[in-house]
């Protein structure tokens, strides 16, 4: 928006509803205030029925300074807020953002958001990890498999009109590895590198995954890990 201001060769007014919707912080003040000094702009807050030019009174200009201190103490304490959320989220086992392959994000009985094994992508997640265990998959059979299966990255979303998958939601080879190495479908989720159990249910055994991750560490062995994909 800065950057169209001083584009232009006149003036530029800018409505806002209200102060903490333009910024948050003072990172950007001088560079407003320069522009009002210049009569480059003049700044309308709606809520605040606050109105700034070049010629503003110094005691609107503290009021502009003090609702963006407010705005900041705001946005500070909804972060400390969220933080400490997600942090009980986690202690409870929750998985926050989107589902895994396998897993639907949907709401429990309070409205909370939560994840639910996926009937159609479950027994093929399980499918696939039973299937490279037995070590005779190389990982490309292993995505020609996933994909005879049905396997895709998100679920299907279906039109009235058609049955047609999303466009680009097909799996890959990096998808299928992500899949094979990831804790969370026997029940640990990784949060920064450290494994928390979660609650959403499991799709493979603790066993049946050290047994993928023994394949797949062998063939890495083998000087195999850059074309285990291929």
């Amino acid at each position: 928006m800065i950057d169209f201001i001083e584009q232009q060769k006149r003036k530029t007014a800018i409505v806002v509803h209200t102060l903490d919707r333009l910024q948050r912080g003072f990172g950007e003040c001088e560079k407003i205030k320069e522009l009002l000094k210049a009569d480059k702009i003049e700044v309308h807050f709606i809520q605040e029925a606050l109105i700034l030019y070049k010629f503003s009174s110094d005691d609107d200009f503290t009021r502009y300074d003090f609702g963006i201190l407010s705005a900041k103490l705001y946005l500070t304490s909804m972060n400390r807020n969220v933080r400490c959320s997600q942090k009980h989220n986690r202690e409870a086992g929750l998985w926050q953002g989107l589902a895994p392959i396998g897993y639907l994000n949907a709401k429990d009985e309070r409205k909370r958001a939560t994840l639910i094994l996926d009937p159609e992508r479950a027994p093929i997640i399980k499918q696939i990890f039973e299937e490279y265990a037995t070590g005779l998959h190389s990982g490309f059979s292993l995505l020609q498999l996933a994909c005879k299966m049905g396997l895709v990255s998100k679920k299907p979303n279906y039109h009235k009109e058609s049955d047609n998958y999303q466009k680009n939601n097909f799996i890959n080879r990096n998808i299928i590895l992500n899949i094979l190495r990831n804790p969370f479908y026997y029940g640990m989720m990784c949060i920064k590198g450290k494994l928390m159990p979660h609650i959403h249910g499991n799709i493979i055994s603790k066993d049946l995954f050290d047994r993928v991750q023994e394949v797949l560490d062998s063939k890495h062995k083998e000087g195999k890990s850059q074309q285990l994909f291929i």
